[in-house]
């Protein structure tokens, strides 16, 4: 059976059973990897490009965190005979506090958006935009936006 609603996806599990079955650790809580080709290019893209901080950066593996480390990822370079990470099985979503001038800045250091922000759906607040790592990895950038922007004069 494939659940198909939000409802549906609760009826199985009504509530669940167990709670966390171990306590987080004083460094960081979790992280998601993947596996590049270039990693050089990822890390400079993360780093230098978007402005990451490091919370572990090893030759063989680079973890990526927010300015108040409650949120981490890592990237590590390919193993000999092993395949990428495929860049469609993953996407990194944000959300931001100005979207509008995040993709000004990003263009400004040289990172177009593939998609501009724009609207979630017609009239709403919320705008979602995105770009792809030197990788191809999928980033998505979500955030509010007050009022509609409106063309200069």
């Amino acid at each position: 059976a494939e659940a198909k609603t939000p409802e549906e996806w609760k009826a199985l599990w009504p509530k669940k059973q167990h709670d966390l079955a171990w306590g987080w650790g004083p460094c960081w809580t979790a992280t998601l990897q993947y596996q590049v080709d270039d990693m050089a290019a990822e890390i400079g893209f993360f780093v230098e490009g978007l402005g990451f901080d490091t919370n572990a950066f090893e030759a063989d593996f680079v973890m990526f965190a927010t300015p108040d480390s409650k949120y981490f990822f890592a990237v590590a370079p390919t193993p000999a005979g092993a395949t990428a990470t495929l860049p469609e099985t993953i996407k990194l979503s944000f959300m931001v506090d100005d979207i509008l001038a995040l993709q000004d800045e990003l263009q400004r250091r040289g990172i177009p958006f593939d998609t501009a922000p724009r609207p979630f759906s017609q009239g709403s607040p919320l705008y979602h935009g995105d770009l792809r790592t030197p990788n191809g990895v999928p980033v998505e950038f979500w955030g509010m936006v007050q009022s509609t922007p409106q063309p200069a004069d």
